[in-house]
């Protein structure tokens, strides 16, 4: 006999919603991406044998260029990408979430999927959201204005009580 859900949200997400998941999951990679830049083009200068000041001033422009150039295209690339992949995903956006004392099961309209917290890669909170991570890359978003504090606090402890 199937247990009974201790907790159970419904939530449409939107386009908003889902860009904040993606923003969340990418956000490190311009960052990274720069300072690799940065780091290659010292180590390129230090090898000409310019003076400190000049060494240093070009750094720092580098830098500074870079994050410039990154930001721009990584969020052009960004809003791109978001918008091509919520429009050609065809599954309801409205989902269901059953949280149950050992399991989450998640119903999409056309799909159920039953996770163990503990199989869960990892639970994240932000100021508006929790994404509960399947993977490093694929995940269940639900806003917190739908949960009551009861389940909040519930789902920010699902992976210490899984343990």
């Amino acid at each position: 006999m199937e247990d009974k859900p201790l907790y159970t949200v419904e939530y449409e997400h939107t386009l908003e919603d889902y860009r904040k998941f993606c923003r969340h999951m990418v956000w490190k990679l311009p960052v990274v991406i720069t300072l690799v830049i940065v780091a290659l083009s010292s180590l390129l200068q230090a090898q000409k044998g310019f003076g400190p000041l000049f060494y240093i001033i070009y750094t720092l422009a580098v830098l500074v260029g870079s994050l410039i150039v990154m930001f721009i295209a990584f969020t052009a690339l960004f809003y791109i990408y978001t918008d091509r992949s919520w429009k050609s995903d065809k599954t309801p956006k409205k989902s269901h979430y059953s949280f149950f004392s050992d399991k989450l099961q998640a119903f999409d309209g056309l799909n159920t999927t039953v996770t163990p917290y503990k199989d869960l890669y990892k639970v994240e909170e932000t100021n508006d959201y929790f994404f509960i991570m399947l993977s490093s890359d694929r995940g269940h978003i639900i806003k917190k204005d739908v949960c009551s504090e009861e389940l909040s606090n519930f789902i920010r402890n699902i992976k210490k009580n899984a343990a």
